[in-house]
C-alpha cells in the first residue's frame, strides 16, 4: 500500500512535533515540518507532498491562508487547515482557497486520520473528474453531428454523412420522404428510431409554423443510444418560412458522464459525513442532524438524544490491542444501527462515544428504546465482553433553542449513568413539558 507524505506547516514547533509523531504512528511520510510559506515552498518543490497540514497563523509576511493559495495554485495538492481560531471571518478568507479540511487544535488522531484520508480521497477523484470531463470535451469536439434539411412540408430534402451514421438511412434512400421515416428502425442498420422521441414531428411542425427554434431530447432507444436535436427555421429573402434544419446530436456519452460525476459527487458527500471506521454518522454529521431537530423542537416535535459510552474501553485496548478495540466499536456501531428505527440517527461522537437521536419519541418511549440499545450491547461476546453507559435527555422548549445546553444536559446524565455502576441508562432531569 501506498505511504503518503504530509508537509507539516506549523510554526509552533512543539505542536509541529506532536503531529509529525500521530502522522508516522499512523502510518503517514510526515517528511518535512516547516514554520514559514518560503520554507514550505521549498520543502513542497523538494518532495511534493499528497497532502499539507496548514497553520492559519504561520510566520512571515504570508500567513497560512494567502501560502496555502500559492501551494494550491502550483502544486495542485490538498490541503488541510489547521487552527485555534474559528471566528467566521478566517473561516470565509480559508473557504476561498478551496481546503479540503479544517481540522481545530488540539487534533484528535481519529479527527486528523479521517481528514487525511477524506482529503486525498476527495483530491483524486476531481483530478479524474477534470479528466474525464476533458476527455468528454475533446472526444465531442472531434465528432460531426448530423444536418437533415426538411421542406415546408417535413420531407426531407438532404442529409450529411454524419446524419447518415447516426440515422441508419442513406440520403439516397430518404429523400423526398417525411421525417416520420427517421422515427422508424432500418433493418440491419443502426437506427435513431424511438430514441429521437415521437414528438419530433410536431416540434417540427410548430417551427414551421412559427419560426422559432426548439430544442428537445429522446429517450434512450433500442439501439442504447440517446440523441439531442435542435430545429431551425429556414427563411427565404422575404422572411417566409420554406423549411428547416433538423441538427441531431448523439448525447449518451454525456448522459453517462453526467451520472457518473453525480454518483462520485453523493459518494464523495456520504465520505464527508460517514465515520470511516464504524460506517455509522461522524461527528459533522450529528452537529447537522441536531441543528436540525432543535428547530424542529422548538416548533414543537418531540425528539431526545442519547449518549453512549462503552464501558471501560481502555481495557480492551490495553488487554487485546488496539485491532480488537476498533473490532468491539464496529460490533456497538453495529448494534446501535440494527436497533433504531429508520427515522432515528446514529453517530460516532469521538473515541469510543456515540450519539443516538430518536424522533418523534415521548422520555418514556426513548427510555425503553435506549434499554434494548444497552441489553444489545451487553450481549456482544467478540473480540470481548462489552456493556456500555448511556444518558438521555428529551428535549423540551425549556431548553429555548440552546443546542449546547441540551447537549450538557445529556452528557450529565451520562455521567450520572457512570457513577451509579455503569452499564445502565440515565435520565437527565425534566426541564419542561412538551407543546
Amino acid at each position: 500500500m501506498r505511504k503518503y507524505s504530509v508537509l507539516i506547516v506549523e510554526d509552533e514547533r512543539i505542536v509541529a512535533m506532536d503531529l509529525q509523531q500521530m502522522l508516522t504512528a499512523l502510518g503517514y511520510d510526515a517528511y518535512a515540518i516547516a514554520s514559514s510559506a518560503n520554507e514550505a515552498f521549498a520543502r513542497a518543490s523538494e518532495k511534493r507532498p499528497d497532502v499539507i497540514l496548514m497553520d492559519i497563523r504561520i510566520k512571515g509576511q504570508l500567513d497560512g491562508i494567502r501560502t496555502a493559495a500559492i501551494l494550491r495554485e502550483k502544486f495542485d495538492v490538498p490541503l488541510v487547515y489547521l487552527t485555534a481560531h474559528a471566528d467566521d471571518a478566517t473561516i470565509a478568507r480559508a473557504k476561498k482557497t478551496a481546503p479540503h479540511g479544517y481540522l481545530l487544535k488540539p487534533v484528535k488522531t481519529t479527527e486528523l486520520k479521517s481528514a487525511i484520508e477524506v482529503s486525498i480521497y476527495r483530491h483524486e477523484m476531481e483530478k479524474d473528474l477534470r479528466s474525464r470531463e476533458a476527455l468528454l470535451r475533446d472526444t465531442l469536439a472531434s465528432i460531426e453531428d448530423g444536418i437533415v434539411t426538411l421542406d415546408s412540408q417535413s420531407r426531407i430534402v438532404q442529409m450529411n454523412a454524419a446524419a447518415e451514421t447516426l440515422t441508419g438511412w442513406k440520403h439516397a434512400e430518404a429523400k423526398g420522404k417525411s421525417l416520420v421515416l427517421l422515427l422508424c428502425p432500418k433493418a440491419g442498420d443502426r437506427s435513431v428510431d424511438a430514441a429521437l422521441g415521437t414528438e419530433l414531428p410536431d416540434r417540427v411542425e410548430a417551427v414551421l409554423n412559427d419560426g422559432l427554434t426548439r430544442h428537445g431530447e429522446g429517450a434512450e432507444g433500442p439501439t442504447g443510444r440517446s440523441f439531442g436535436y435542435s430545429i431551425t427555421a429556414i427563411s427565404d429573402r422575404i422572411g417566409r418560412t420554406v423549411g428547416a434544419v433538423l441538427h441531431l446530436h448523439d448525447i449518451t456519452e454525456q448522459r453517462r458522464s453526467d451520472s457518473e460525476i453525480r454518483g462520485l459527487h453523493a459518494h464523495l458527500a456520504e465520505l464527508a459525513t460517514t465515520d470511516e471506521l464504524t460506517g455509522v454518522g461522524n461527528y459533522r454529521a450529528f452537529k447537522e442532524r441536531l441543528r436540525q431537530m432543535v428547530a424542529e423542537g422548538e416548533r414543537g416535535r418531540a425528539f431526545a438524544m442519547v449518549l453512549c459510552d462503552v464501558d471501560d474501553f481502555k481495557r480492551i485496548n490495553d488487554g487485546l490491542g488496539h485491532r480488537a478495540g476498533d473490532q468491539a466499536l464496529v460490533e456497538v456501531a453495529r448494534a446501535l444501527k440494527d436497533n433504531v428505527r429508520e427515522t432515528d440517527f446514529v453517530a460516532r461522537c469521538g473515541g469510543d462515544e456515540f450519539c443516538i437521536l430518536f424522533t418523534d419519541v415521548s422520555e418514556e418511549a426513548a427510555v425503553a428504546l435506549t434499554e434494548r440499545l444497552r441489553q444489545s450491547i451487553a450481549s456482544i461476546r467478540e473480540p470481548s465482553p462489552v456493556t456500555a453507559s448511556f444518558g438521555l435527555c428529551a428535549y423540551s422548549k425549556s431548553f429555548d433553542g440552546n443546542t449546547a445546553a441540551f447537549v450538557d444536559a445529556v452528557d450529565a446524565a451520562l455521567y450520572q449513568s457512570k457513577r451509579e455502576g455503569r452499564n445502565r441508562v440515565a435520565c437527565a432531569p425534566r426541564r419542561g413539558a412538551w407543546s
